[in-house]
């Protein structure tokens, strides 16, 4: 009995100076227990009380008389691995907590970069709503500027236009009032010519040493007449009927143009010439028909008698000249025509001359 006690003060003295509970450092990689230590205590044991087991790892069924002791080892070593395992227990609780607080940490910072990023994504996505704001409300106004541009470009053409259209009115206005103005002065001529033509009478000398007077002034009181109604120099109309039918009144040509002017059937009714073949009513259907034609082409004489040879139809396709195979014609008419101007003018001017003298001859009489 003295020995148990003896054994068992022992083995709680050592235990409390000594004793380094086991702690598996690695509690992850293995959960065995190690025992070494209890070997090493069990060593000094068989130091200090006699007649112990060499070991209790060979010693495991040990005699009757040695029962306390095994039961009291054993006791011991049970104690020994259940505050082995309690400390294992709370160290591996421990661990695991540290890893759950780890863990929660990690999904912490994941979460507060995950919403990092998406606060970052959100702003880049209101940032970039706010550009395409601004560039859609840039092109709404680049489209706004364009309308507004185009409308004034609208309305200035718009005004111009109207300016045009005013002046061309104004100019037609003008136009028209030039023409009236030139209308009336032409209808205050034609009065004036009738009133000068009425008063004045064609004298046409019958010389018979004149070159332009060869048929002795034939036919003179029919053309006096007929000038003196139309208006038409009394020259050309001799001219004319020089070159037409040389004075001959039953001249009849192969195109069927009839008298002294050559009349065809249908300038003949235009005119309102009823006998062809009386001489006078034919220079006269002639005469209407050259007052006509001069009025058409503005007095262009050579037109005018292109006309009456060709027809005005033929004046008109040549382009408003006078054709090829009429100018002989109208060389020959206007070739006689101004020859009687100039010796009228040289008859003229002859008594201009003696007139100078007579009025110096009665000065002189008069000293």
């Amino acid at each position: 009995m003295v020995k148990i006690v003896i054994w068992a003060f022992v083995i709680i003295a050592l235990s409390a100076c000594s004793h380094t509970p086991y702690v598996n450092q690695n509690p992850v990689v293995s959960k065995k227990v190690d025992l070494t230590a209890i070997d090493q205590k069990v060593a000094k044991l068989d130091k200090i009380v006699p007649n112990k087991p060499a070991s209790l790892k060979t010693d495991v069924s040990l005699s009757s008389k040695n029962f306390e002791t095994q039961k009291f080892i054993t006791k011991l070593e049970s104690d020994e691995l259940t505050e082995a395992k309690r400390k294992w227990n709370e160290r591996h609780i421990a661990v695991e907590r540290e890893r759950e607080q780890r863990k929660k940490a990690e999904k912490k910072r994941r979460l507060e970069i995950a919403r990092n990023k998406a606060e970052k994504k959100r702003r880049l996505k209101i940032a970039r709503n706010k550009a395409e704001k601004k560039r859609r409300l840039k092109i709404a106004r680049n489209k706004a500027e364009k309308k507004r541009r185009l409308k004034i470009a609208r309305n200035k053409a718009k005004k111009k236009r109207r300016l045009k259209i005013a002046r061309n009115k104004a100019k037609k206005k003008r136009r028209l009032k030039i023409a009236r103005n030139k209308a009336k002065k032409k209808r205050r001529l034609k009065i004036a010519r009738k009133k000068r033509l009425g008063k004045k009478r064609y004298k046409i000398a019958r010389s018979r040493s004149s070159k332009y007077y060869k048929v002795n002034g034939l036919y003179g009181k029919q053309i006096a007449r007929a000038a003196r109604r139309t208006g038409v120099d009394p020259r050309l109309l001799r001219s004319v009927i020089k070159a037409e039918s040389n004075f001959n009144a039953r001249a009849r040509s192969s195109a069927g143009a009839v008298g002294l002017m050559q009349l065809m059937p249908a300038t003949a009714r235009r005119f309102g010439v009823k006998n062809r073949r009386n001489a006078g009513s034919n220079i006269m259907g002639g005469a209407r028909y050259l007052r006509y034609l001069l009025k058409r082409y503005r007095g262009n004489k050579r037109l005018a008698m292109a006309a009456y040879n060709a027809g005005e139809g033929r004046v008109r396709r040549n382009g408003g000249k006078v054709p090829s195979y009429t100018k002989r014609y109208v060389n020959k008419v206007l070739r006689g025509y101004h020859r009687s101007s100039k010796k009228k003018r040289r008859s003229s001017k002859k008594k201009r001359r003696s007139s100078k003298k007579k009025r110096r001859s009665s000065k002189k009489k008069r000293k």
